[in-house]
Protein backbone atom coordinates (compact mmCIF):
# COMPACT_ATOMS: atom_id res chain seq x y z
CA UNK A 1 0.00 0.00 0.00
CA UNK A 2 1.31 3.43 -0.95
CA UNK A 3 2.19 5.72 1.96
CA UNK A 4 -0.19 8.65 2.45
CA UNK A 5 1.44 11.93 1.36
CA UNK A 6 -1.29 14.34 2.43
CA UNK A 7 -3.04 15.68 5.51
CA UNK A 8 -6.29 17.59 5.77
CA UNK A 9 -7.23 19.80 8.72
CA UNK A 10 -10.99 20.20 8.51
CA UNK A 11 -11.11 22.78 11.35
CA UNK A 12 -8.96 25.17 9.28
CA UNK A 13 -9.87 23.79 5.82
CA UNK A 14 -6.18 23.34 4.98
CA UNK A 15 -4.83 20.54 2.77
CA UNK A 16 -1.13 19.66 2.88
CA UNK A 17 0.39 17.62 0.04
CA UNK A 18 3.96 16.34 0.37
CA UNK A 19 6.30 15.43 -2.48
CA UNK A 20 8.58 12.39 -2.57
CA UNK A 21 11.43 14.64 -1.37
CA UNK A 22 9.76 15.29 1.98
CA UNK A 23 11.04 15.35 4.84
CA UNK A 24 14.01 17.33 3.53
CA UNK A 25 14.25 20.53 5.59
CA UNK A 26 12.09 23.38 4.34
CA UNK A 27 14.34 26.37 3.59
CA UNK A 28 11.71 28.78 2.29
CA UNK A 29 8.14 29.22 1.18
CA UNK A 30 6.47 30.98 -1.71
CA UNK A 31 2.92 32.33 -1.18
CA UNK A 32 0.72 32.33 -4.27
CA UNK A 33 -2.90 33.17 -3.45
CA UNK A 34 -4.38 30.26 -1.49
CA UNK A 35 -1.26 28.15 -1.93
CA UNK A 36 2.03 28.04 -0.05
CA UNK A 37 4.84 26.20 -1.86
CA UNK A 38 7.50 24.79 0.51
CA UNK A 39 11.00 24.69 -1.00
CA UNK A 40 14.36 23.12 -0.18
CA UNK A 41 17.56 25.17 -0.21
CA UNK A 42 18.10 23.96 -3.81
CA UNK A 43 14.65 25.17 -4.90
CA UNK A 44 13.08 21.70 -4.98
CA UNK A 45 9.33 21.65 -4.28
CA UNK A 46 8.80 19.77 -1.01
CA UNK A 47 5.10 20.31 -0.53
CA UNK A 48 2.03 22.45 -0.94
CA UNK A 49 -0.32 23.96 1.61
CA UNK A 50 -3.75 24.81 0.16
CA UNK A 51 -5.74 27.23 2.31
CA UNK A 52 -9.56 27.21 2.07
CA UNK A 53 -9.07 23.91 0.25
CA UNK A 54 -12.73 22.90 -0.08
CA UNK A 55 -13.67 26.18 -1.78
CA UNK A 56 -10.45 26.50 -3.81
CA UNK A 57 -10.58 22.92 -5.12
CA UNK A 58 -14.38 22.64 -5.30
CA UNK A 59 -14.33 19.51 -3.13
CA UNK A 60 -16.63 19.36 -0.07
CA UNK A 61 -15.04 19.23 3.38
CA UNK A 62 -16.56 15.79 4.07
CA UNK A 63 -14.92 14.41 0.93
CA UNK A 64 -11.53 15.92 1.85
CA UNK A 65 -11.85 14.59 5.40
CA UNK A 66 -12.90 11.02 4.61
CA UNK A 67 -12.36 10.05 1.00
CA UNK A 68 -9.06 11.27 -0.45
CA UNK A 69 -7.39 8.17 -1.85
CA UNK A 70 -4.24 9.79 -3.25
CA UNK A 71 -2.45 13.00 -4.08
CA UNK A 72 0.58 13.79 -6.18
CA UNK A 73 2.94 16.66 -6.96
CA UNK A 74 4.86 16.73 -10.24
CA UNK A 75 7.37 19.48 -11.04
CA UNK A 76 8.18 20.16 -14.69
CA UNK A 77 11.05 22.43 -15.72
CA UNK A 78 11.42 23.83 -19.23
CA UNK A 79 14.00 26.56 -19.66
CA UNK A 80 13.19 29.29 -17.14
CA UNK A 81 9.61 28.08 -16.59
CA UNK A 82 8.57 25.77 -13.78
CA UNK A 83 5.14 24.14 -13.65
CA UNK A 84 3.97 22.47 -10.46
CA UNK A 85 1.13 20.03 -11.14
CA UNK A 86 -0.85 18.71 -8.21
CA UNK A 87 -3.57 16.10 -8.28
CA UNK A 88 -6.08 15.07 -5.62
CA UNK A 89 -8.15 11.93 -6.14
CA UNK A 90 -11.13 10.89 -4.01
CA UNK A 91 -14.12 8.61 -4.39
CA UNK A 92 -16.15 11.31 -6.19
CA UNK A 93 -13.61 13.93 -7.33
CA UNK A 94 -10.52 14.10 -9.50
CA UNK A 95 -8.88 17.52 -9.18
CA UNK A 96 -5.81 18.41 -11.24
CA UNK A 97 -4.37 21.92 -11.00
CA UNK A 98 -1.11 23.69 -11.77
CA UNK A 99 1.02 26.63 -10.74
CA UNK A 100 3.40 28.25 -13.24
CA UNK A 101 6.51 30.06 -11.98
CA UNK A 102 9.88 31.23 -13.15
CA UNK A 103 13.15 30.00 -11.67
CA UNK A 104 13.80 33.54 -10.43
CA UNK A 105 10.63 33.41 -8.29
CA UNK A 106 11.94 30.29 -6.57
CA UNK A 107 15.40 31.74 -6.00
CA UNK A 108 14.17 35.10 -4.71
CA UNK A 109 11.84 33.48 -2.18
CA UNK A 110 14.25 30.80 -1.03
Amino acid sequence: MEEKNFEYESENDVLYIYSNNYPVKVAGSLHIGNIVVDLSSEGTVLGLQIDNASEYLGIPTEELTNNISSSKIITLVRGNAITILYKILSAKYNSTNNICLSKQQLLVNN
